[in-house]
């Protein structure tokens, strides 16, 4: 039976490097939420870049509800269910939309949260190949994210946290002990 994962986190905490290890070692497929709102901004015909993409965020959410983009991209896990594939989603903003992904797929999701400090991730977000973004920039964003959309509140929620303070051997490690079992199977399992 396929399973949903959830990974949430801010910005340059590490959720793609971990999403990319996990579906490595499990063979899920990633649902990049992300994609649906770039996907979004051009068709409003809106210039690229972390502006427009905030905007289409907060206007899908007052739109749809707080949900709305788990509500969104559920043809896409539909479609991967329907294989015989488990998900990993990124990535959950707010509580809502877990809840909706609990409800409408699986009951049993895990909520994974990838932490770093403030100055952890204002380094790699600056140093970043694409969507890189200001210490200004980034402070903008996690209000937001706090403000609008919760994230604080789902980051609290999950069931399993984890630092990433460190390289990515580091945060490989805790993944694996951690996330291990989720999805089967979950290859390289300690």
């Amino acid at each position: 039976m396929p399973k949903l994962l959830g990974v949430t986190g801010y910005s340059g905490a590490g959720k793609t490097s971990a999403i990319e290890h996990i579906t490595a070692r499990s063979g899920a497929n990633r649902i990049y939420v992300g994609q649906l709102v770039a996907d979004e901004v051009t068709a409003r015909g809106l210039p690229p870049g972390a502006d427009s993409e905030r905007t289409v965020r907060v206007d899908l959410r007052e739109l749809h509800g707080m949900e709305g983009l788990a509500v969104l991209v559920s043809p896409a896990i539909r479609a991967n269910f329907a294989l015989g594939r488990s998900v990993v989603i990124d990535a959950i903003c707010s509580l809502e939309e877990l809840f909706y992904y609990r409800k409408t797929f699986d009951a049993s999701a895990a909520l994974v949260s990838i932490l770093a400090s403030f100055d952890v991730r204002a380094d790699r977000v600056a140093l970043r190949s694409e969507k890189t973004m200001t210490r200004e920039k980034l402070v903008e964003r996690d209000e937001i994210e706090n403000n609008v959309l919760r994230t604080d509140l789902a980051i609290e929620a999950a069931e399993i946290k984890i630092s990433n303070e460190g390289d990515l051997p580091e945060l490989y490690e805790r993944l694996d002990a951690q996330v291990c079992g989720l999805i089967p199977p979950f290859r390289k399992c300690p």
